[in-house]
């Protein structure tokens, strides 16, 4: 394997989310982000992280479901750039690479329409890693 030992892996999810369904191909195009993005740009170990927790929300039930590396980051112009990239439905290079984030984006857009705040939200800093989360409803989308 590539990273053999180097990769460290958590997941989390209260039991009483186990079985909150969740629109295919939402939470691993940004697993392998974390993996090949993160990790792969990381010198020694990398931590990759997914966890899921209530929100409070007066309306409905929700969760957020995060995915966290500790990986090389971006720095701000980087951030920005995917950020546009990702609200535009584009890419962030003339190769088609940077569309793991915009499809994911878009799908929840679709999945989740006239549910407010389905976005994705990324943080990351520099040599600091990244973190990725949205907010989903327990009972699901349309």
């Amino acid at each position: 394997m590539r990273f053999g030992d180097r990769l460290q892996w958590n997941v989390s999810v209260p039991a009483k989310y186990e079985h909150v369904r969740i629109p295919k191909l939402i939470i691993q195009p940004l697993v392998e982000n974390a993996i090949l993005h993160g990790a792969g740009n990381k010198a020694g170990n990398s931590q990759i992280s997914v966890t899921v927790e209530p929100v409070t929300n007066k309306d409905e039930e929700r969760i957020r479901i995060s995915v966290k590396d500790d990986g090389s980051g971006m720095d701000p112009v980087r951030l920005s750039k995917i950020i546009q990239s990702m609200e535009s439905g584009g890419t962030t290079s003339a190769n088609g690479k940077g569309m793991a984030i915009s499809n994911v984006y878009k799908r929840l857009k679709l999945y989740y329409q006239g549910i407010s705040h389905p976005d994705l939200l990324i943080e990351s800093e520099l040599d600091q890693g990244t973190l990725i989360t949205f907010e989903l409803p327990v009972r699901g989308g349309d």
